[in-house]
């Protein structure tokens, strides 16, 4: 017994180095418990706090650290009242992905956060139970196996993101395609997880028993009263490159009727912002900044749009991918009309700035699905804030003219993301960081190794203790 005591006592250190494995353990797979999901934007976040600044406070950028973002958050006083503007985030999870709401508010009004994120969420889950094409009694999965061709009465939401669809199909040359839902089901694209996060992806191979019709000309809309009709019985629509516009454009009504100055509203990878009471109020111009971030190195960015209203929205092929059935190239989400295969998985985005979130959603997907030839064509003509990278070009960076103005070039050398830590700068040029509120970096084989580890840490603790206690 003393023998076995001697060896016990002798081994403090390493004990307690694995207590300390223990804890890591578990509060690494807390901070990385939340679901990865398509993000292409980095952007202008904020702490979890509220923030209330002193009468003599004004606006500036102030380095609040959350558990995973650095933070800008406009501290101000009323330039009209003296009133002070406080400010708060509200965030959760809808439609298979994460939303973040900061919003600016008088700090002598009374507003309820509770009842506006009740409302958001609501909202949110409305709008999903219209467009998922993951829920079978969804509004528009019961239009699509409606196989009849007569008028199908819908709700006003439903026919008026069909009419935004058709119009942006027209004005992309066919880019855009609304009906290439039967494309994504035939190769089994309705999947949130990509299968190329999975240990042994399998090949999306193609139900050879359906023939997917793709022709955007084969679906009529009228909003008075709200009705869809197909032309073609297996015609499905997919809104999904609109949905989050909408959304967002929704989820601006709740913050507006709220009576919120100004908000920031993040939603899968698009933001919007509307803050031009807020800087106007406290005699401020320079605006929130949003950055793009790079589909070679996720902590990096390639440009800076600042703005104190509009709509930035990035649709690119480097993240959702797959293996493909035909070649060992990997596949990316988005369809090619034309030719109903889907595009080749690159380090490729764009990037488009636009007052209006359904625009700046569809335009996105439109450019990117274009080229950046025929894309750069239709931003000119349609006089579109649009960035275009891809890292296989000579030329990997382009900004259309209408852009030039927006986009801000990140040009000397990709920074780190997090400069608050390393060098943080006055005018909070360097302030950024991943700010999707569903990020993670963590598979879960690391998670379920690092949770054994601790338990057996744990163990082997719990028996060095006793030892100790028995000796």
């Amino acid at each position: 017994m003393d023998g076995q005591m001697q060896i016990r006592m002798g081994r403090p250190s390493l004990n307690r180095l694995l207590v300390v494995l223990a804890w890591c353990s578990l509060a690494v797979i807390y901070r990385s418990s939340e679901p990865d999901h398509a993000n292409h934007l980095v952007g202008v976040a904020s702490d979890k706090r509220e923030s209330k600044p002193s009468p003599d406070s004004t606006l500036g950028v102030q380095p609040l650290h959350s558990k995973r973002n650095s933070s800008q958050v406009p501290m101000a006083v009323s330039a009209e009242t003296g009133a002070p503007i406080a400010s708060c985030e509200l965030s959760g999870m809808a439609m298979g992905m994460g939303w973040k709401v900061h919003v600016w508010y008088r700090d002598d009004v009374a507003f309820d956060r509770l009842a506006l994120k009740q409302q958001l969420q609501a909202e949110l889950e409305r709008l999903e139970s219209i467009f998922s094409l993951y829920q079978s009694q969804s509004e528009i999965s019961r239009w699509n196996h409606h196989r009849a061709t007569d008028w199908q009465v819908v709700s006003p939401d439903f026919a008026r993101l069909v009419q935004e669809a058709l119009r942006q199909a027209r004005q992309s040359d066919g880019a855009f395609d609304p009906t290439v839902a039967g494309v994504m089901e035939a190769r089994k694209f309705r999947s949130i997880w990509p299968t190329s996060r999975s240990k042994n992806p399998q090949p999306r191979q193609q139900n050879s028993e359906v023939i997917p019709i793709i022709d955007w000309q084969a679906v009529e809309v009228t909003t008075e009263p709200p009705q869809v009709r197909k032309n073609h019985p297996k015609i499905q629509l997919d809104l999904n490159a609109l949905v989050e516009g909408l959304a967002l454009e929704k989820m601006r009504g709740c913050c507006q009727r709220a009576g919120v100055l100004a908000c920031l509203l993040s939603l899968g990878g698009e933001y919007l912002i509307d803050c031009e009471r807020l800087f106007s109020q406290t005699q401020n111009q320079a605006g929130v900044k949003i950055f793009v971030e790079s589909p070679v190195d996720a902590t990096k960015s390639l440009a800076v749009v600042r703005s104190l209203k509009g709509c930035v929205s990035t649709s690119g092929t480097y993240r959702q991918t797959w293996p493909d059935i035909k070649s060992p190239d990997q596949v990316s989400h988005l369809i090619e009309p034309q030719t109903g295969q889907p595009l080749k998985a690159s380090a490729s985005l764009v990037s488009v700035y636009h007052e209006n979130p359904i625009l700046a959603d569809g335009w996105a997907t439109s450019l990117m699905v274009a080229g950046r030839e025929k894309g750069l064509r239709l931003a000119d003509e349609y006089q579109l804030a649009a960035l275009f990278y891809s890292a296989e070009e000579d030329e990997p960076l382009i900004i259309s003219k209408a852009g030039k103005g927006i986009f801000e070039p990140w040009e000397t050398a990709l920074v780190s993301a997090n400069p608050f830590q390393a060098c943080p700068s006055d005018d909070g040029r360097t302030s950024r960081e991943n700010s999707s509120p569903v990020v993670s970096g963590w598979s879960w084989s690391w998670k379920i190794i690092l949770c054994i580890a601790g338990v057996i840490a744990l163990i082997r603790f719990a028996r060095f203790a006793a030892g100790r206690v028995d000796g």
